[in-house]
Formats: C-alpha cells, structure tokens, sequence
C-alpha cells in the first residue's frame, strides 16, 4: 500500500510494503528498531552501514509519520549534511532492478505490456532529471540500454 504525505517543503511518498520514504532528494528507508523508528538513506552500494541519519520517535507516538516527515525536512535542509550525504549517495554505479510489467491502456491490442524501470533519486538528481525538466534520451544496443540527459 502506497499513500502520499505532502508538506510545504517537499513532497513525501510512503512505500509502506518496502518501508521506504522518496522525497524530491533523496530515498530513506525506516524500520524499528529498540521501540524507536530508524532513518537510513538508500545507498544501493557499499555504504549501507554508514547511511544511518537518526531516530525521530518511539512507535509509541501517535503522530510518528508526521515526526519521521519533520526530521527528514530538517535533515535535507540542514546544508552541514550536504557532505554525508554526497558521500553515501554518489558513485552508485550499477544495481539490480525489478522491471515493473502492466496492461497497456489506451489503443494498445489486447495483449500489449507496457514495461517500466524507476531511476534512483541520487541518479536523476546527478542528471539533472526534475519534474520541470524530465525529458531524456534512450538507446538500445541490442544488450544495454543507455539514459542520457
């Protein structure tokens, strides 16, 4: 189950299955642990033990969704985290990723499959990907496919 949270910031989608957070920066992933939930950003490589950011509140608050939304506000704005985060987020250079397989709609025949593949936020935002300039370019090699901005 998916649900969206916006705030004035930023806007915040909840993967509640996978326990992951997407903001426009960044990807987080929490989890309980000790009574308290735990922020880790999603590093994709061999920073996964250095990419705990904090514990925000105990499972106990009531309004835990909107204290986990506040820290993360305030750790993306807080520029003194610009170089943690650079750090565990850059030269991500290859992962393993599900190709998300759907019915065509529109005119498609009967039978068409519509495949797409998500872009971590660390890569888009090396890109330069943004809602206001998301155009890209693929090619296909016959083995690789190849996202050029």
């Amino acid at each position: 189950m998916q649900h969206l949270h916006n705030n004035k910031e930023a806007k915040m989608k909840w993967n509640n299955q996978e326990e992951k957070i997407f903001t426009n920066s960044n990807s987080y992933y929490y989890y309980i642990e000790d009574g308290r939930y735990q922020l880790d950003i999603i590093t994709l490589d061999d920073y996964k033990d250095e990419a705990y950011i904090g514990s925000p509140c105990t499972i106990d608050d009531d309004d835990w969704t909107k204290k986990i939304e506040a820290y993360i506000e305030e750790f993306e704005n807080d520029s003194s985290n610009k170089s943690f985060v650079d750090k565990v987020t850059k030269g991500i250079t290859a992962i393993s990723h599900n190709v998300s397989i759907r019915r065509a709609g529109g005119n498609a025949s009967k039978n068409a499959k519509r495949y797409t593949i998500s872009i971590p936020s660390a890569w888009a935002q090396q890109m330069n990907i943004s809602e206001e300039n998301k155009v890209v370019t693929m090619e296909f090699d016959g083995e690789k496919i190849i996202v050029t901005k």
